[in-house]
């Protein structure tokens, strides 16, 4: 594979003989064609399409939320980084069927400290309270605090900014009476001011219970 930059094939694309050009990240690549095709269908083979189909389809429900929890200067990047963190919530039976576990969801990651925050749920209505923290390399007053709700059934994701670690305070926010507490998750994670880094995602309440 090559990267290259030049005014004659800016806008060469697909196949030049043996060789395939396309654009990845703003940049022109040159990739040898593949000798041969393989295309294997074991069982293990099936089970990773599985879940990258799966976790593939699962992010376009995320594509507000990937940009802020796997910073990325590009979009693309984010994206395949989501994919890639969420391929083992997925479990792949005998025959096939893929199943969810939303428990192990990730809306997050990085170096960043988790922040401290609860959630209580109730007339739809979320209340979240942020503990102050202890600054250290990896946590600062300025890092913002993100709250995502995931409805499972309804298949919906929505993403609220809660405030910053700053000072212990409270924030109150309604959501959609089309979510069903019962098919609700909802996970938290900080990303600093400049947006260049997150934190790991937390879960803090799952199907109806407080999980923190």
């Amino acid at each position: 594979m090559a990267i290259f930059e030049s005014t004659l094939f800016h806008r060469l694309r697909n196949s030049l003989g043996n060789v395939v050009t396309y654009t990845y990240c703003g940049k022109g690549v040159l990739r040898r064609k593949p000798l041969q095709i393989r295309n294997p269908k074991t069982p293990a083979q099936q089970e990773v399409r599985s879940r990258f189909k799966a976790a593939g389809n699962l992010s376009a429900y995320f594509r507000e939320i990937a940009p802020l929890g796997f910073p990325a200067p590009y979009v693309v990047q984010s994206h395949n980084a989501f994919v890639g963190a969420n391929l083992r919530m997925f479990e792949v039976d005998e025959n096939m069927q893929v199943h969810p576990d939303y428990r192990r969801l990730v809306c997050a990651r990085g170096k960043l400290e988790n922040p401290l925050v609860t959630v209580n749920v109730d007339a739809r209505q979320v209340t979240a309270e942020i503990t102050e923290q202890k600054i250290s390399a990896y946590c600062s007053r300025n890092d913002d605090i993100y709250v995502v709700l995931w409805e499972s059934e309804y298949k919906a994701a929505v993403v609220k900014r809660i405030g910053k670690r700053q000072g212990n305070h409270t924030e109150t926010f309604s959501y959609s009476d089309k979510f069903n507490p019962a098919h609700l998750f909802i996970y938290v994670f900080a990303v600093s001011a400049n947006g260049k880094q997150a934190s790991d995602s937390l879960l803090l309440f799952a199907e109806g219970k407080d999980v923190m």
